[in-house]
């Protein structure tokens, strides 16, 4: 341990202990006064004093230094061999300054070392959390299940994760180096923009490439940034395919399904219509004359046509699967598409949660679809509305669940023409009448409610206990 270094451990102690230090230096001025007292006049033991002043320099005040300097100028003046002889100002006030020089003097050092090592320490400290923190990153990146990139200004990759090489198929630490307009392409773009790049933050969707060749739906995270060497790009990518085949899977089985059910509603209608028609015919056959009986033996021909095809549609559509739901991820995913729609007109959104695990005998995409559909006309419905409140509520039953949408709107002035294809021009009353279909066709109902203001749809679904789901699986 060298004395620099012994120097600071005691500065520090009469830091911690500056109490206790200046009693120690009053205590010690006051034995030197009474030594010097008793040796008068033989010995002067005025430059003694400096020693307490200095151990007050280490921990005292500047007006502890400057008063006690006072104290021992006045005593080594009047134990001095000269205290009788002429000029006793002019020693008092050279007694003053050289102790209250060096004291203030000290006091002034011990300050600069105390600031130097505080700012010492806190850079050491800092330096010390960036290091944490540098390691943290760089731990984080490279386990990171995203592929992370940083290029540099001329399109080059500067670090790629594990992931990364991973992604692209390549061996690990190969990627340096190389261009990125090999394998992404589309995050080189803001390196060779000419305005100034600031705080850029970008989320798309793009065409990847992997060593191979093999093409890849990339989902691309990126920023930019300027540094003093460049701009910069920092990129973390997924792979995005298979949630795209997932997506485009779900997307068509919904559309099958969607179709079965409204063929099979269209068939049912068609089917009352062609029975209703072939009562007719048999009616009119049993009494028409004879000579128009070859003039109506067609009707009955596309009587039976009509039945026939009916009776395919709805054999088409009685493949219902039997899929399941959970019915608080469906609201939870409710919540998130509609809360900006309703927000946007200022509507108050109320979305019960059930209180337990609920599972519905319906896909969780089927009854999203139909929840969309009454939320979109009660959105249209609320946008004159004074008072705009948009609520679903869910009850629990042994055997099904119910889902009570109401909104505050002007009402339907004509409910009995719900559900009916094609009430209005334009298509109208198709939405109604496809959700009505598509819970039908999953053994539940959906039905509208009069009430004293706005409107009610009661959506009903078979509720799938744990003992069925355990049979069927």
């Amino acid at each position: 341990m060298n004395l620099t270094s012994l120097l600071d451990r005691w500065l520090e102690y009469a830091r911690v202990h500056e109490e206790q230090i200046e009693w120690l230096a009053i205590a010690l001025g006051a034995a030197i006064a009474i030594l010097d007292w008793l040796l008068v006049p033989a010995y002067a033991l005025a430059i003694l004093y400096i020693v307490p002043l200095l151990m007050l320099a280490l921990a005292g005040e500047r007006f502890v230094i400057v008063g006690m300097a006072t104290v021992f100028s006045l005593l080594a003046e009047q134990f001095s061999a000269q205290s009788l002889a002429p000029g006793r100002a002019l020693r008092l006030a050279v007694y003053f300054s050289a102790f209250s020089g060096m004291g203030l003097f000290v006091c002034e050092v011990v300050r600069n070392r105390h600031l130097a090592l505080s700012n010492f320490r806190r850079l050491q400290e800092e330096a010390a959390r960036r290091q944490r923190s540098s390691r943290w990153a760089r731990l984080l990146i490279e386990t990171s299940p995203l592929a992370v990139f940083v290029v540099g200004p001329d399109g080059r990759i500067l670090i790629a994760n594990r992931s990364a090489h991973q992604l692209l198929g390549v061996e690990k630490g190969s990627l340096r180096g190389q261009d990125i307009r090999e394998y992404v392409p589309l995050i080189s773009r803001p390196l060779q923009r000419q305005r100034e790049v600031r705080n850029l933050r970008v989320f798309v969707e793009c065409s990847g490439y992997r060593k191979d060749g093999e093409v890849f739906l990339a989902q691309v995270w990126f920023s930019a940034q300027k540094t003093p060497s460049g701009k910069r790009v920092t990129a973390m990518v997924w792979d995005g395919s298979e949630d795209l085949r997932t997506r485009g899977g779900a997307n068509l089985d919904l559309a099958m399904r969607t179709s079965r059910a409204l063929m099979g509603a269209i068939s049912h209608e068609i089917r009352n219509l062609a029975a209703a028609a072939a009562a007719a015919h048999r009616r009119l056959e049993r009494t028409a004359a004879a000579e128009l009986q070859e003039e109506i033996a067609p009707v009955g021909a596309l009587v039976r046509a009509l039945e026939d095809l009916a009776s395919k549609g709805l054999t088409l559509s009685a493949g219902a699967s039997a899929e399941t739901g959970d019915l608080e991820r469906v609201l939870d995913e409710f919540r998130i598409v509609v809360d900006p729609m309703f927000r946007e007109i200022g509507a108050d959104l109320r979305i019960d949660s059930p209180a337990e695990p609920l599972i519905v005998a319906a896909d969780q995409n089927t009854v999203l679809q139909v929840l969309m559909n009454l939320a979109r006309n009660a959105r249209r419905a609320l946008e004159t509305a004074a008072a705009k409140r948009f609520e679903v509520r869910v009850s629990t039953f042994s055997d099904r669940v119910s889902l009570a949408v109401t909104d505050s709107g002007p009402g339907i002035a004509h409910p009995e023409e719900l559900f009916r294809l094609f009430r209005g021009s334009g298509g109208a009353g198709l939405g109604l009448y496809l959700s009505r279909a598509l819970v039908r066709s999953r053994g539940g109902d959906l039905r509208y409610e009069t009430t004293t203001a706005g409107s009610r749809f009661v959506v009903e679904l078979p509720r799938v206990k744990a003992q069925q789901r355990a049979a069927g699986a």
